[in-house]
């Protein structure tokens, strides 16, 4: 009688310590950015580092032999949240390109090697995904170590579920061709975006003086952060909810080693470090009300393109309440 191996898990790939660093990060530099543009730079990177050692370790153990499709897939999506973040970025990319009067385009920084990286890893993230629904899914070698344990009688991967806002067999013709179809999108957008700015693909300059918008600017900010954040949800529950209807070993979710430790404990580091600064009146805020009323500013006067400053007392309400600020970031790398 043929028996039905048990997913064991593999707690040094997507252990609960990684997956919380994983966590805390997503909305750290969605918020972040909102608050302090430079200082999100820092975790932003970090976020990036930890997907690419993700991304070894499940390339290593697909190799080994050493990991069911489930578990291949929970670290698909831990590692896809950078690729999926983008989507609400480039939206906004995509209204600036459309819409060059709005002023929004001078606020990205330019291409460097922290971009470079961020698309180099959006590529290989697609590719994977690609690789892994077109033929991995069904692939005997990803797990054939952990099936052969049982010596002359090899176990069978039980029935392995994946998330499409409920359990669905990974197997299924339907949901790998939602995932091929949804992988290709995002290439054709992301290779259109970068058209787009490298001025592969131009669009007629308009005669009329651009001049920022700063309402509209605010606007389409707050649709980039609240879509980043309602995708960070949505792969959140899809991970969690994979592994418990996948029922894998209760070990992925104690955190009991160092490789699970180290992450997450430079994580709430940079949270922390990032609180003080803010909580000091870290420069390059601005004042809602110094901007709708426009007075005591000279940039304000001259189209809103700089900094407002501020007088002490205006340093100090930034650590009363950060809500009460909104900031308009400069042309800085925020490619990585």
């Amino acid at each position: 009688m043929t028996t039905l191996c048990a997913i064991t898990g593999s707690p040094d790939l997507y252990g609960l310590g990684i997956r919380v660093s994983f966590y805390l990060l997503w909305f750290f530099v969605l918020i972040g950015e909102r608050c302090h543009e430079r200082h999100a730079q820092v975790p932003r990177a970090v976020e990036l580092v930890l997907a690419y050692a993700v991304f070894l370790g499940l390339a290593m153990a697909a190799s080994a032999g050493t990991l069911f499709a489930a578990e291949v897939y929970v670290a698909l999506l831990l590692i896809s949240t950078t690729v999926y973040l983008l989507v609400p970025r480039h939206t906004t990319d995509l209204v600036a390109w459309i819409r060059p009067d709005l002023g929004l385009g001078t606020q990205r920084g330019r291409f460097g090697f922290g971009g470079f990286a961020r698309s180099l890893f959006v590529l290989i993230v697609i590719s994977l995904h690609l690789w892994f629904w077109g033929t991995g899914v069904d692939s005997v070698d990803i797990d054939r170590a952990l099936r052969e344990q049982g010596g002359c009688c090899p176990c069978q991967p039980p029935l392995q579920l994946g998330f499409a806002f409920g359990p669905v067999e990974m197997h299924s013709g339907g949901f790998r061709a939602m995932n091929v179809l949804l992988m290709l999108a995002l290439l054709s957008g992301g290779v259109i975006i970068g058209a787009m700015k490298a001025g592969v693909i131009r669009k007629k300059k308009s005669r009329r003086r651009r001049r920022a918008n700063r309402t509209r600017i605010r606007v389409l900010k707050e649709f980039e952060t609240f879509g980043g954040l309602t995708v960070a949800c949505i792969l959140i529950a899809a991970i969690e909810l994979t592994i418990q209807w996948n029922s894998i070993s209760a070990g992925v979710n104690h955190i009991t080693t160092a490789t699970q430790l180290i992450p997450l404990g430079i994580v709430i580091a940079l949270i922390l470090v990032f609180l003080y600064d803010l909580r000091n009146g870290a420069p390059g805020w601005e004042s809602i009300s110094g901007i709708s009323s426009g007075g005591n500013t000279s940039n304000s006067s001259r189209g809103g393109s700089g900094s407002i400053g501020g007088s002490a007392s205006d340093r100090s309400s930034a650590s009363s309440g950060w809500r009460e600020y909104v900031r308009y970031p400069r042309s800085v790398d925020t490619s990585i």
